[in-house]
């Protein structure tokens, strides 16, 4: 598509926007950079008081940190963590379902509807759900890497979603507990 993506999308079909804050990651990655700071600090310390135990202790302390740090940003990409953003856009049209970042919709990921297997929700109330989507192999999908299935984290309006799936037959399963 040459044209910017906003346009066709508003043009043809409904859209829906992750709506969540991405806690989860943040504070894992702050309590990571408070523990590498507090680290590093005391390494420091230990070093100016010529205490060498005092010292490896830190230095140990700080490369367990710097480990966390890695551990949590492999894990959020890794894990349906990828999926706790607040600025992706969901949208349908015609051949199939799309999405993209709301920044930079010049790179998106599209799957034809008979590629989508199933789809699970988890309702959060006032018509706002938490929606799995299935695919029957796996696809890949940019920054996000190869996907089996995508979340959308959040949306409003779900009943409209749930009524384009089904328009396209694409049936309803029960929610995977992992993705809660």
């Amino acid at each position: 598509m040459a044209e910017n993506l906003k346009t066709t999308v508003d043009s043809n079909g409904p859209t829906w926007q992750s709506k969540n804050n991405g806690k989860k990651k943040l504070i894992s990655l702050l309590i990571c950079l408070a523990a590498i700071v507090a680290s590093m600090i005391l390494v420091f310390v230990g070093s100016k008081a010529d205490n060498q135990a005092v010292m490896i202790i830190c230095l140990i302390l700080a490369i367990v940190s710097i480990g966390s740090t890695i551990a949590v940003l492999i894990i959020s990409k890794v894990t349906s963590l990828k999926w706790d953003i607040s600025n992706l856009l969901f949208y349908t049209m015609e051949d199939g379902f799309y999405f993209t970042s709301v920044v930079n919709q010049d790179s998106y990921f599209q799957a034809d509807w008979n590629e989508i297997t199933g789809f699970s929700a988890v309702e959060t109330g006032n018509d706002t759900a938490t929606v799995t989507i299935y695919f029957d192999g796996i696809a890949y999908a940019g920054s996000f890497g190869k996907i089996k299935s995508l979340k959308m984290v959040k949306i409003n309006e779900y009943s409209k979603l749930k009524e384009v799936f089904i328009s396209q037959g694409i049936k309803e399963t029960q929610a995977d507990n992992k993705s809660k």
